[in-house]
């Protein structure tokens, strides 16, 4: 008889069985990709609030805005979906259906990902 991987109890049934039972299995799993998970859950906290920062803007009508301004809010530029090609070739930085782009004037322009690219 085998023992259980996961709590160390005995092991019934199958001889090529690794745990007693669904628990346990999922347990060990859950505890070996632990750490790896939690980095996936910041980084989409991130993004996440980078999507509500612009969205509010957006809602608000403002479509440019300077770069410290944004960064004051709490929004972080090194956090981004994507890269999109502008249909002038400018590139913006994608964050699920938003983007901008920056301005050499320290200026950012906001807007949603179909103004830019949109569905054929």
């Amino acid at each position: 008889m085998e023992y259980c991987i996961d709590c160390g109890n005995r092991i019934r049934g199958r001889t090529d069985k690794k745990f007693c039972n669904d628990h346990c299995r999922s347990h060990y799993h859950n505890a070996l990709n632990r750490g790896r998970n939690n980095v996936f859950k910041e980084v989409n906290h991130i993004l996440k609030k980078n999507t509500a920062i612009l969205d509010q803007f957006v809602q608000q009508g403002v479509f440019q805005i300077e770069k410290q301004t944004l960064a004051a809010t709490g929004f972080d530029f090194n956090y981004f979906t994507n890269f999109i090609d502008g249909p002038l070739g400018e590139k913006y930085y994608g964050i699920y259906h938003y983007a901008y782009r920056q301005h050499p004037a320290e200026q950012v322009e906001l807007v949603q990902t179909a103004e830019i690219w949109p569905e054929t």
